[in-house]
């Protein structure tokens, strides 16, 4: 059969022309594998490379070239690269291990090869931004403005598993991200005709998602890119939201994945229609925040449309929504209408509609945007939503309705759900109004919410609330606070009975408030992160009347201190507190440590967002407001620092941080004090200071109670001082004393010395009435003058018995204290008879004798009236001083006393020595 159709064949009138064909074919084909062999492409480097620079206006490398054949003629080549423009930076555009270069046979063959593509293997791209915002691919010579000559013939361009940085130099600080996996194909590309192209690439990320754009673009618009049409599928797998933020050279806290499948087409300058579906799982908007734990899917239709806007000096864009349908878990809603000025002041003219919405998808993915109640709060129940939304996106107004249907919070810690009753609200363009509504947790707390109104939401939102609730448990009522979006870190338990009616304004930039109404807290007890105990209420009858609140019949307990009284506060906004209080006792370090604890994190979530919210700079923290207050306040007894007062009674003031007790009066150790105190809380160690005088005062106990050992000074203290000083202990504290005084002591006593036993020694005496172990005194009386703990007195007076001691020096206060004084000890004339004897026993005696007194007195004391004076030196700390004898002192004294003071005419010789025989001489005895 197949031998016949042969003979056939080669019969008929189709057998030659046949046969010249194939023999053509092989001939070519035979050409075609010998091409390779009889063409050295190298030789044609040269013309290439200039080819090749001449289209892409670079500097352009080839390594080693061979030529192939089949499929297609193709020239490799090995270490290539394309040169950078020098205005952004030195070295290559692109390197890459190895190019293939298309080309024509004819041109081939003709001697003048002619690149018809490139092919790029594993390329490294890099593209950067300068601060202008132009990228170096732009300077390109096939992007640039065409020449008068002829236009280039169109090219291919094949870039395979490339890795691609980019360099943002508009950023601060500069910002460099990686891409791999890039591939790019644009095939006929020409700056005057339309291309395809198709650009893919793996995105950063754990999930390592595919980014796919695959269209039709061009002609060019080498002038303005942003107006080259376009008409492109645009699709996403599982890309990381931040990664998008960084190839747009956007810096945010953005986060979630995306998968998208979008057709988009026209002119970025003029509108771009597009249409698809996109789906974000584990959205987060806002940073510090949950991310959704449902997905959130959208099927889309808009138009994009390029806008110049009066006075604008850049274009804008508006937003067409033709299909928004939106579905996030069980919850599905549709949006449509425009947005004007997308990049700066959007204005809106939106519709929403939402019919019996579940509750528990969309507060779940409130959290994504940065709102919603508490963590671990789950929510049920349905709303229904007609709105109309329109003006900016800062001050949006609303028309239309919104429904709430058996609304349920269940709250981590509570045993029962919070149940909302069905709520209506009413929205127009310049309030919110709401039917009344019941909240309550199980069978022990209701509130009634029997109107609620907000005014003016768009500007400086006000809310007026009518709201009681009776014998409700506090903790409960924090909690429905708390599901409501109230931010409040107090926490407490008790029961409370509240009826009241509240207008307060709900913008950041002022908290004005009036309330008006009554209630009571009884058995309660509140704790808040600034303190450590919590403050137990017995009982307090609240009042309210429009910025002031007043607790009556006030019994609490905070620290071990039990305070009774009434306490107001006037003017919510900036407080300014009044008051009447007994305190049993006041610890004051205990306060301090109760007070001293760090702040706890607040709640990151918030249920309701005010729409015309100020910036966080302009709200005043809870814990920096300037509390001001007056009032009275008595204390039962009052500890600080080791010291103990009682029957402590003062008028306070406190403003600007700053707190004055004036009058203040107080018992401590046996005495009072009558004056005032000052303490200025602005830093952390305060400063004080304080103006008055005390009386009666025990000086041994005051100081041992101060210096936290026993001290050495007794007797009973009068003093009366102004002295300002800071610190915390008593060491701190006395070393940064200054101001001046003065202090009377009577009936006191140092144990520390015996005075009279050192007159004793350096005096040379004999037989002086011991001190009994320290020195006794009747009084002591100084003024004295403080500069940061150096005490310094002049007129230092003791008076004792038989002796009565005058000085002058200074002490260094602290917890040693040091002395460093000069002392004039002066005996009495009958104890300074019996030292140094009568006239007879002068008389009597030998010239030895007169010579010893003519020493005695030259060198250990001198004489004033029938009195001696011993001068001494004491020196170092006051629990153990140093005495030595001022022989300086006794030597000018001497001087004076026989040749005369300095100034006065000097005396003859003669006369000084009668004067000193004069001492000796006999007195007449007295007549009987």
């Amino acid at each position: 059969m197949i031998a016949t159709s042969w003979q056939s064949f080669r019969t008929s009138k189709w057998f030659k022309p046949a046969l010249v064909l194939s023999s053509v074919l092989g001939l070519i084909i035979v050409a075609l594998l010998i091409i390779p062999f009889l063409i050295d492409i190298n030789t044609y480097r040269g013309q290439i490379i200039t080819q090749l620079e001449d289209r892409l206006g670079r500097k352009v490398s080839l390594g080693n070239l061979s030529l192939k054949i089949f499929p297609s003629i193709k020239v490799g080549v090995e270490q290539a690269s394309i040169g950078e423009n020098p205005e952004f930076a030195g070295g290559e555009f692109i390197k890459a291990k190895s190019i293939r270069l298309q080309m024509g046979l004819m041109s081939l063959l003709g001697g003048n090869p002619q690149v018809e593509g490139i092919e790029l293997v594993e390329p490294e791209v890099t593209l950067i931004k300068d601060k202008a915002g132009k990228w170096n691919w732009a300077t390109l010579k096939p992007l640039q403005e065409p020449s008068t000559d002829k236009e280039m013939a169109p090219f291919d361009l094949l870039v395979e598993n490339g890795r691609f940085t980019l360099v943002d130099r508009n950023s601060l600080p500069e910002s460099v991200s990686k891409y791999t996996g890039v591939n790019v194909a644009l095939d006929d590309f020409s700056s005057k005709n339309a291309f395809d192209f198709s650009v893919g690439m793996t995105m950063p990320g754990e999930q390592a998602g595919q980014l796919k754009v695959v269209g039709t673009a061009g002609p060019l618009d080498t002038a303005n890119t942003t107006n080259t049409p376009i008409d492109a599928r645009i699709t996403m797998d599982q890309v990381e939201i931040a990664s998008l933020d960084h190839l747009a050279g956007v810096t945010s806290d953005r986060s979630g994945r995306l998968t998208m499948d979008v057709r988009a087409k026209g002119k970025l300058t003029e509108s771009i229609s597009a249409e698809g579906e996109i789906l974000a799982e584990n959205l987060r908007l806002v940073s510090g925040v949950e991310p959704s734990k449902d997905p959130i899917e959208a099927d889309l239709k808009l138009d994009l449309k390029t806008i110049r806007p009066a006075g604008a000096k850049a274009d804008d864009y508006s937003l067409k929504l033709d299909r928004g349908d939106v579905a996030i878990g069980r919850t599905k809603a549709n949006v449509t209408g425009t947005i004007d000025r997308l990049l700066t002041d959007q204005v809106m003219n939106l519709k929403v509609k939402a019919d019996r919405v579940a509750l528990d998808s969309l507060l779940e993915s409130a959290y994504a945007f940065g709102f919603g109640p508490p963590k671990g709060t789950t929510a049920s129940g349905q709303t229904t939503v007609d709105l109309a939304v329109t003006g900016g996106a800062s001050t949006p107004m609303l028309n239309g309705r919104i429904e709430l249907n058996n609304l349920k919070f269940q709250t981590a810690g509570l045993p029962q759900p919070i149940q909302v009753s069905n709520v209506k609200m009413t929205c127009d363009p310049s309030q919110i109004v709401a039917t009344p509504f019941r909240t309550t947790l199980g069978q022990r707390t209701a509130v009634d919410v029997s109107s609620l109104k907000i005014t003016d939401y768009t500007k400086q939102p006000r809310a007026h609330v009518e709201i009681s609730t009776n014998n409700a448990q506090i903790e409960d009522l924090i909690r429905i606070a708390e599901s409501f979006g109230v931010r409040s870190d107090i926490k407490g338990t008790g029961v409370a009975s509240l009826k009241a009616v509240v207008d307060t304004t709900l913008s950041g930039q002022t908290s004005a408030m009036t309330i008006t109404g009554n209630g009571k807290v009884s058995n309660a007890q509140l704790k808040t992160p600034q303190l450590k105990q919590a403050v137990e209420i017995a009982n307090a009858d609240l009042n309210f009347t429009g910025e002031s609140a007043r607790a009556d019949n006030l019994s609490a307990r905070f620290a071990g201190s039990q305070a009774n009284g009434w306490l107001q506060i006037n003017n919510f906004d900036r407080p300014h507190a009044t008051f009447d209080l007994r305190l049993n006792q006041l610890n004051v370090p205990e306060v301090q440590k109760i007070l001293a604890s760090a702040d706890q994190p607040r709640s990151e979530f918030s249920f309701i967002q005010t729409v015309s919210a100020a910036p966080e700079t302009s709200v005043e923290s809870a814990s920096n407001i300037n509390l001001n207050a007056d009032g009275q306040i008595a204390i039962g007894k009052v500890l600080l620092d080791g010291l103990s007062f009682n029957d402590l009674q003062s008028k306070v003031n406190l403003q600007n941080q700053i707190l004055r007790l004036d009058p203040l009066s107080l018992k401590l150790y046996g005495g009072a004090y009558q004056g005032s105190a000052q303490i200025d809380l602005k830093s952390q160690v305060p400063d004080f200071a304080l103006n008055g005088r005390a009386g009666g005062v025990d000086l041994n106990q005051f100081l041992t109670a101060l210096m936290g050992s026993k001290s050495v000074a007794y007797g009973t203290t009068s003093a009366s001082f102004n002295l300002r000083g800071r610190g915390q202990g008593s060491d701190q504290l006395m070393k940064s004393l200054s101001g001046n005084g003065n202090v009377a002591i009577s009936n006191g006593k140092i144990t520390s010395f015996d005075l009279m036993k050192q007159v004793e020694i350096f005096g040379r005496f004999a037989g002086l009435p011991a001190g009994g172990a320290g020195t006794a005194f009747r009084s002591l009386k100084t003024n004295f003058r403080i500069d940061r703990g150096r005490l310094t007195t002049d007129d230092l007076q003791i008076i004792m018995d038989d002796l009565q001691v005058n000085g002058s020096g200074s002490m260094q206060l602290g917890d040693e204290v040091t002395t460093n004084y000069d002392i004039l000890a002066k005996l009495s004339p009958a104890l300074s008879n019996r030292v140094t004897g009568s006239r007879e026993s002068t008389s009597g005696g030998g010239l030895r004798d007169i010579i010893g007194k003519v020493t005695s007195a030259a060198g250990s004391f001198f004489t004033e009236g029938d009195s001696v004076v011993v001068p001494l030196k004491m020196s170092g700390p006051l629990r153990q001083p140093s005495f030595g004898l001022n022989a300086s002192v006794v030597q000018k004294r001497a001087t004076e006393r026989f040749i005369g003071k300095p100034g006065e005419k000097s005396a003859k010789p003669e006369d000084a020595v009668k004067g000193l025989l004069d001492i000796f001489k006999k007195k007449k005895k007295p007549e009987n």
